[in-house]
């Protein structure tokens, strides 16, 4: 089936798939920053809207337009990054959220492709449900789906899971373009280059926890990497987007039986 993109849906179209039992919102948020000298600032947005759209093809549920400004932190360091305190995006996360489980959305996804979220997408379902009686359910990347991450890498990483968006969403123009900056940043940094991530000290603080960091090199954020390639890429977001399609029938079922009991109002 073909993914139903919210925006170019009727309202009696969305009532429809509500009366159906299609009750499925999946929501992409990421953000816009810089990756390295050789890929897009639109790096997380392409991955995430390859990852929503190939989602909502397996499941039919509807896919609602991306939130892309977010909390970016250090890597405004560089050109481009547009973000927004991350207070304030999770308060408007959650008043989107409100929004739909008051239009009738019962399993809401929150799909999110940007590393500075991560922390805060942890504790956020905790809080809607606790403070607003909605249960959410949050995935991060490449979510659990076994041997993701290390297939991601072996294939090029963020690039390559960029490129493979691209490819699936149609953009062999821009696809071409990130094989050839990768290219050239591999002439000049070296081929996935050793970069300085922070003073020793603070190198030995993260052994205590989390720590920030300011970017010291373009390429600390990702590293050009002679292994890109494009088709392994999309092979790995088709994999980690049928995984989280067989969990949402259990996320289903989860709601519903929380409404049942009581603990959430329909």
């Amino acid at each position: 089936m073909s993914a139903s993109r919210l925006l170019e849906m009727f309202p009696s179209d969305v009532e429809a798939a509500l009366q159906s039992g299609n009750d499925l919102a999946i929501v992409p948020i990421y953000s816009i920053e810089q990756h390295g000298p050789h890929l897009l600032l639109g790096t997380d947005s392409y991955g995430d809207e390859a990852m929503v759209q190939e989602l909502g093809r397996i499941t039919g549920g509807m896919v609602l337009p991306a939130i892309p400004f977010s909390w970016v932190g250090c890597t405004n360091a560089f050109s481009g990054g547009i973000g927004v305190r991350e207070a304030e995006f999770i308060r408007y996360l959650r008043a989107v959220v409100r929004g739909l489980w008051r239009a009738g959305f019962r399993r809401i996804v929150i799909w999110n492709g940007h590393g500075g979220n991560y922390y805060a997408m942890q504790t956020f379902p905790h809080e809607v449900f606790r403070e607003d009686g909605i249960p959410v359910l949050t995935v991060y990347g490449l979510s659990d789906y076994p041997g993701a991450w290390k297939e991601a890498y072996e294939a090029g990483g963020e690039a390559a899971l960029l490129a493979g968006a691209l490819r699936m969403l149609g953009r062999e123009d821009l696809v071409q373009k990130i094989i050839e900056t990768n290219r050239k940043a591999i002439a000049e940094f070296g081929d996935r280059p050793k970069v300085q991530l922070e003073p020793p000290a603070a190198r030995e603080s993260r052994k205590l926890g989390v720590v920030g960091h300011d970017y010291s090199h373009e390429c600390l954020h990702v590293q050009p990497d002679s292994n890109l390639d494009p088709d392994k890429g999309a092979e790995v977001i088709k994999k980690v987007a049928g995984h989280v399609a067989g969990i949402l029938e259990d996320f289903g079922k989860y709601v519903r039986r929380l409404i049942e009991e009581g603990k959430v109002k329909p």
